[in-house]
């Protein structure tokens, strides 16, 4: 995580916090709101690092993050998947309109001139 012109990594504590379920929860919304509420600036926002101590953490037993962890893995994986899939068939529509453009511009007989 870049902050305030500073690297910082986060390392999860073995056993006490699983380091996926850290990532999603520093990508969840109640965290980025607490992130920006303790950032400061005007062109780029920043934290400090005196601040960090500041930030809240859910912290539910190390089994159950694995399992949200693992549910979210699965899930994100799934919708990159449709994301991926729906690119290609824009792609392909996007080829199907050139090709339409293209046809009508060159063979005027084809629509109806």
């Amino acid at each position: 995580m870049a902050i305030a012109q500073r690297v910082i990594k986060f390392r999860a504590k073995k056993g006490l916090l699983d380091n996926y379920f850290l990532k999603y929860w520093i990508m969840s919304a109640p965290f980025q709101q607490d992130l920006f509420t303790y950032s400061t600036g005007s062109t780029a926002l920043g934290i400090k690092s005196s601040k960090l101590n500041h930030l809240k953490l859910v912290l539910p037993p190390h089994n159950e993050q694995l399992i949200i962890a693992n549910y979210l893995d699965e899930k994100t994986n799934q919708l990159d998947t449709l994301i991926a899939n729906k690119q290609k068939l824009i792609e392909l529509l996007k080829e199907e309109r050139t090709a339409i453009i293209n046809e009508a511009v060159t063979d005027k007989e084809k629509i109806g001139n």
